[in-house]
């Protein structure tokens, strides 16, 4: 658990990897390594190859932005497709279905997180997460 204001915060930590790829420059275990290293400890989900979302999902994406990737009104994005943010939309809609309020992402080449305590607001404040 996490604390804020004082109180203890119920924390989910979900570990999203890549898929295991077959073939290819991508080829790798992805998925089960960290299943197999950290699956114990943590939840582990697989990067979902292909995301097909309808407006009844309520994300506000318009029409005109992503008309390329439209087919009967529904958005259809593949990692190639979405780009560098295909996997932090996949994680903000894993969040919104699971019912979370709140989602904290971080990727996986930080060394370091710290947190700032803004009542303070000095420097010095700087606690390690």
């Amino acid at each position: 658990a996490l604390t804020d204001g004082g109180r203890d915060v119920a924390v989910r930590q979900v570990l999203v990897v890549r898929p295991d790829e077959q073939t290819g420059a991508g080829a790798g275990r992805h998925f089960t390594a960290y299943l197999n290293d950290v699956g114990r400890k943590l939840v582990v989900v697989r990067l979902p190859r292909k995301m097909t979302l309808s407006e009844d999902l309520n994300i506000g994406f318009s029409q005109k932005q992503f008309s390329a990737q439209l087919e009967e009104g529904r958005l259809v994005l593949t990692p190639e497709t979405g780009g560098i943010g295909y996997a932090r939309l996949f994680i903000q809609i894993f969040a919104h279905l699971l019912g979370l309020e709140q989602v904290w992402m971080i990727d996986d080449n930080v060394l370091d997180c710290y947190e700032l305590n803004l009542t303070t607001g000095s420097p010095q404040a700087l606690l390690p997460c």
